[in-house]
């Protein structure tokens, strides 16, 4: 009996230990500017990515962060001198995953 309560205790604490290097190293290569991590407890992680949208403000072409009002920046280039196509997808809005992604569509509108 003593010899399984001795066993159970280790199996437990090298569980534990396993648990934590690998939230520890979730935490880790989560960890970028883009990202926000949140450990809840020792078997949960939360992963909050920021994203970009591009879209009409003002009859301009404005970048924001997606769950914000204010613009990022607004460029001086008016929504009307494009395409009935791109005019629409502006004025809904379109969405970025990342700076980079966010960066090439200021890049092709702009230019």
């Amino acid at each position: 009996m003593k010899i399984i309560r001795e066993k159970i205790v280790i199996l437990t604490l090298g569980s534990l230990a396993l648990l934590s290097l690998v939230t520890m190293t979730i935490s880790v290569m989560t960890d970028n500017d883009n990202t926000e991590t949140k450990v809840i407890n020792a078997e949960t992680v939360i992963t909050e990515k920021r994203y970009y949208i591009l879209k009409e403000y003002n009859g301009k072409i404005a970048s924001f962060y997606y769950d914000d009002e204010n613009p990022i920046d607004v460029f001086d280039v008016s929504v009307n001198s494009f395409g009935e196509y791109d005019k629409q997808a502006l004025y809904k809005g379109i969405i970025a995953d990342s700076e980079e992604e966010l960066n090439r569509l200021i890049e092709d509108y702009t230019s």
